[in-house]
C-alpha cells in the first residue's frame, strides 16, 4: 500500500541518498503515513494541509442550506493578508459553525489551523503557488 509510512518511509530514505538534505514545504494528501514518515525523515518540513480538501471534508459536513456561508467563510480565510489575521478569520469560522451547531466541526476546523495557514510562512511571491486552492 503506498500510503503507508513503511513505503513512504523508503522513498524518503532513496531520496536522501540521492542527496536531497533538506524538504521546506510540503503539500501532500493527508496521509498520516506519508506525514509520519515525512517527520521522520525531514524533521523540519512544514506541512501545508491541501486547502481544497480542507474546504471539500468542511463542506461535506455541514447542511446543504449553509454550505454556501461557509465556502464564504472559508474563502475568506485563505484570502486574508497575513497568519494572523487569517487565524483570526478561522476562529470565526469556527464559532458560526457552533452557532449551527456544528460542534465537532468547529473544533476541527480549529485543530487544522497550523496546517491549513502553513502556507502564510511563505514569501508573498509563493504563496499562491504553494497554496492550493
Amino acid at each position: 500500500n503506498a500510503e503507508n509510512g513503511v513505503t513512504w518511509g523508503e522513498v524518503f530514505e532513496d531520496l536522501r541518498r540521492r542527496g536531497l538534505k533538506e524538504v521546506g514545504f510540503v503539500v501532500p494528501n493527508a496521509s498520516e503515513g506519508l506525514k509520519d514518515a515525512l517527520r521522520r525523515s525531514y524533521p523540519g518540513a512544514e506541512w501545508q494541509r491541501c486547502s481544497v480538501h480542507f474546504m471539500r471534508n468542511v463542506l461535506g459536513r455541514v447542511r446543504a442550506g449553509d454550505a454556501r456561508e461557509v465556502r464564504r467563510l472559508l474563502k475568506d480565510v485563505f484570502s486574508a493578508p497575513d497568519r494572523q489575521e487569517a487565524g483570526r478569520r478561522l476562529v470565526k469560522v469556527a464559532e458560526w459553525l457552533r452557532g449551527k451547531g456544528y460542534e465537532k466541526v468547529a473544533e476541527d476546523v480549529e485543530e487544522a489551523g497550523d496546517e491549513v495557514l502553513a502556507f502564510y510562512g511563505l514569501p508573498n511571491t509563493h504563496r499562491r503557488k504553494m497554496r492550493t486552492r
